[in-house]
């Protein structure tokens, strides 16, 4: 993880990351759709992810600080589920990427060796986070992360889904197209596909990468419906 954090920018240069505003497009495969989004997310946790659908904001998940919301199917604000605002709120130890000062956020590495991904020889991380909560309860929260071995960065982060309707499935996600953005690299094509398949089921392309702005509070409040 250290090679990672020397190779993509430094220590020091991503100390200095506060905020980042992302904004792309999400090419959906098996819908045929392609959706604008933006993604804002700061040092304290706070975030928005906002897909844009026939010219109306989708709100997939946000937290102002203190509540966690989202739209619900009729494109209105609801508060999510206990569970998923605590496991919403953890994520403040993943800015700005999962792994970052990995010891003081209470995490846990083990170096599994190396492994073959495609045509890239690549050294695999296990990363295991502080647990999260299914139906109320706490289990273990493990991260794959798959870094080339002659560049640092890591081409794919792999982990298994603990609910929803495709639970038990490996989810896999290739991270590609890294750009140097103010002395930090930063993937800009994200491929998600599931490990049974041969195809990705989503690709993220981003289109779009600021650090350091700086965002009203009203940004991530939940309006009234």
């Amino acid at each position: 993880m250290e090679l990672y954090i020397k190779h993509s920018g430094g220590q020091d240069r991503w100390e200095q990351i506060q905020s980042m505003q992302v904004k792309g497009m999400a090419k959906l495969i098996s819908q045929k759709m392609e959706l604008p989004f933006e993604r804002i997310m700061d040092q304290q946790g706070r975030q928005i992810v906002k897909l844009k659908i026939n010219g109306m904001d989708y709100v997939s998940i946000a937290h102002d600080g203190e509540q966690v919301w989202g739209s619900n199917q009729l494109m209105e604000p609801a508060l999510k589920g206990q569970d998923e605002t605590a496991n919403t709120k953890a994520l403040v130890n993943d800015f700005p990427f999962p792994g970052f000062n990995w010891k003081e956020r209470g995490y846990q590495i083990e170096l599994m060796g190396k492994a073959q991904i495609k045509d890239t020889e690549t050294y695999e991380i296990k990363l295991t986070k502080q647990p999260q909560l299914v139906e109320g309860e706490a289990i273990e929260n493990v991260v794959h992360l798959f870094f080339d071995t002659q560049t640092y960065l890591p081409i794919l982060s792999q982990t298994v889904l603990v609910s929803g309707p495709q639970k038990g499935k490996v989810q896999q996600s290739y991270l590609k197209d890294y750009r140097l953005i103010d002395g930090c690299l930063y993937p800009f094509v994200t491929e998600l596909q599931y490990a049974e398949e041969s195809e990705p089921f989503q690709i993220l392309i981003t289109e779009n990468v600021e650090w350091n702005l700086t965002f009203e509070d009203s940004v991530y409040k939940m309006p009234a419906q």
